[in-house]
């Protein structure tokens, strides 16, 4: 290579909220500008973000140039009684955005001899933006799936699974090298496009930022974090989409729980922190009673999110069937938080093989409330014994799980392409 500039395409980038997929974007631009890149984030105008706290300008790592370009919801902007030409979500609500970013990428790659172009989805639009600029500029392009674009149930409608199904075909098929974030959708990848050099598909796994730790600690051992005798916290902690992440079962174990708990002096309190359809669950545990019970939280910026983590008894994470090639990002800092974790997902997941012999997490398959029921009462005894201490997670595993690791190896990539 003859320089060390990138230009990353990432819709969402601080100060947004809501997304925990941003702090892959967030540590990759840090950490890359550490390791001597020149880097450049393409991302969203704050008109477009759904979602911002201010506190969050101040984690754009200094050294980073920020663009940010035009960008329209479809589903508000052209939106008539809850419905807006399907044109208008093509492959996206953000399509918008990747017109704006391409023409704004161009200029800048054309202006600074940008070297490569990096790009990650979600959202659909980032990665048609980049394929615009790979074939116009003919720079080298890695594309990041922090999920994969096609799944069972999504996208939710014809249009956009082939919008979507078109995007991919031709990011696979331009891109230099896809990176993704475990086996399971690399092995998923290889076998969908075998015209493409295995080679080319890299793993670069989510993981939890140390900085953003140390600033939820703020200066507390994490040994003395303490949680409440006579309360038991159980905590979902983002978005909860309804088609995979489906709390039926969870809810009707609660409801035969709850009085248990009650009958020994102690309560119960679930929180779902920034479900992203609140109104959705709120019918549901209506439905089933719980009011007293399970609360939903707005959206808090990340260190107060992890601060509630380190506080919580017990970190709860829903990961239906169809997601089975999918690590929830939110994992790795429940991971280095400390704290139990209960997983109800389908025991042949990625995100059960992750935590297959990692003390204190539990995986239940969420087909039955008895399963769940057995398993939360055994995790109750075991933080009674323990009075709520930190579960021992060695310091090989949690270096394996940082953000900036995964930088490392995002730049060992980089500098593979000449």
């Amino acid at each position: 290579m003859t320089g060390q500039s990138i230009l990353i395409l990432g819709f969402h980038y601080p100060p947004t909220q809501g997304s925990s997929g941003l702090l892959r974007t967030l540590a990759f631009s840090r950490d890359l500008t550490e390791l001597g890149w020149q880097v450049t984030v393409l991302t969203s105008a704050l008109v477009g973000q759904e979602s911002q706290d201010s506190k969050n300008q101040q984690l754009i790592p200094d050294g980073v140039k920020v663009i940010r370009t035009y960008a329209l919801d479809s589903a508000s902007a052209f939106s008539i009684r809850g419905r807006y030409p399907d044109l208008f979500e093509w492959p996206d609500r953000y399509i918008s955005w990747a017109i704006s970013a391409t023409i704004s990428g161009y200029v800048h790659i054309k202006r600074h001899a940008t070297d490569i172009i990096f790009s990650t989805y979600p959202i659909a639009s980032a990665h048609l933006a980049a394929y615009w600029l790979a074939k116009s500029t003919r720079k080298p392009w890695i594309a990041d799936f922090r999920d994969p674009m096609l799944m069972k149930d999504h996208p939710d409608t014809k249009l956009r699974r082939r919008a979507h199904k078109w995007v991919e075909q031709r990011t696979i098929k331009q891109c230099t090298k896809a990176v993704v974030t475990n086996d399971n959708a690399k092995q998923h990848y290889i076998g969908k496009y075998p015209e493409k050099n295995p080679l080319d598909f890299h793993v670069i796994e989510n993981g939890y930022d140390e900085a953003l730790f140390d600033n939820a600690l703020d200066g507390q051992h994490h040994e003395s974090l303490s949680v409440s005798a006579n309360q038991i916290k159980i905590l979902h902690s983002g978005t909860m989409y309804p088609n995979h992440r489906d709390p039926r079962y969870l809810f009707e174990a609660l409801k035969k729980i709850a009085p248990k708990l009650s009958d020994t002096g102690k309560s119960l309190e679930v929180v779902l922190r920034a479900t992203g359809y609140d109104e959705y669950y709120a019918s549901l545990i209506a439905q089933y009673g719980l009011g007293e019970h399970v609360k939903l939280a707005e959206p808090v910026g990340y260190v107060e999110s992890l601060k509630e983590m380190l506080n919580s008894d017990l970190l709860l994470l829903i990961q239906g069937e169809s997601c089975n090639d999918q690590i929830p990002a939110k994992l790795y800092e429940y991971l280095r938080s400390g704290r139990p974790i209960l997983a109800l997902t389908h025991p042949d997941g990625a995100t059960a093989r992750k935590l297959k012999g990692i003390e204190g997490a539990y995986v239940v398959d969420n087909d039955s409330d008895a399963s769940i029921v057995s398993r939360l009462f055994e995790i109750f005894n075991t933080l009674e014994n323990t009075d709520g201490h930190l579960v021992s997670r060695n310091d090989a595993q949690l270096g394996r799980w940082s953000r900036r690791r995964g930088s490392s190896e995002l730049d060992a990539i980089l500098r593979q392409i000449q």
